[in-house]
């Protein structure tokens, strides 16, 4: 099961690899948003990670529930996108707190920073001061953005993560935008 996952992540990564450089080749600006998903059980009860040694699928912790439910994710740009928007410049003003470790909720937004889109978007807009806030939100366990783990919250975090599955994201779902 292992093998085959590794094998997985070798595939995937070659891809990842072949598509930068292809598109770092054009002269069009390109930015590229790559994200997996959490780790895969890999037997009962995360047998394989526990075959190996690693706590993965231990909930009991906050630290070991955080890496469970990780997905790495990965935001690039070719020379040309750089060139024209400084992306490295742009990446340095997201304020995005210790480990850059962010729930996957917050990838969407952390583009609209990076096309500086601040202000189009009022859920996009929340979304970033969530994110400022709460940098990880899963299953009752949070991270926030100094580097702190934690399962309880402050009446103003609480506040954060109530307001956000209040949010209809598409005119056309429900009754649109609110709040």
């Amino acid at each position: 099961t292992l093998a085959v996952y590794a094998e997985g992540i070798r595939d995937s990564s070659k891809r990842l690899r072949d598509r930068t450089e292809y598109f770092d080749a054009q002269d069009e600006p390109v930015l590229l948003v790559f994200w997996g998903d959490h780790l895969p059980a890999m037997g009962a009860n995360f047998g394989a990670f526990r075959e190996i040694g690693l706590t993965t699928g231990d909930e009991s912790g906050v630290d070991s529930a955080l890496d469970t439910y990780a997905t790495p994710y990965v935001i690039w740009a070719n020379e040309a996108f750089d060139a024209q928007y400084g992306f490295r410049d742009r990446v340095n003003k997201l304020d995005m707190g210790a480990d850059d470790r962010i729930s996957d909720i917050y990838l969407g937004e952390l583009v609209y920073e990076l096309l500086d889109m601040q202000g189009a978007d009022a859920y996009f807009d929340y979304l970033g001061q969530a994110r400022r806030t709460l940098s990880v939100l899963c299953t009752g366990r949070y991270a926030l953005p100094d580097g702190t783990l934690t399962d309880s919250l402050t009446p103003e975090q609480q506040a954060v993560e109530d307001k956000l599955p209040r949010w209809t994201t598409y005119p056309g779902l429900g009754d649109g935008v609110r709040e």
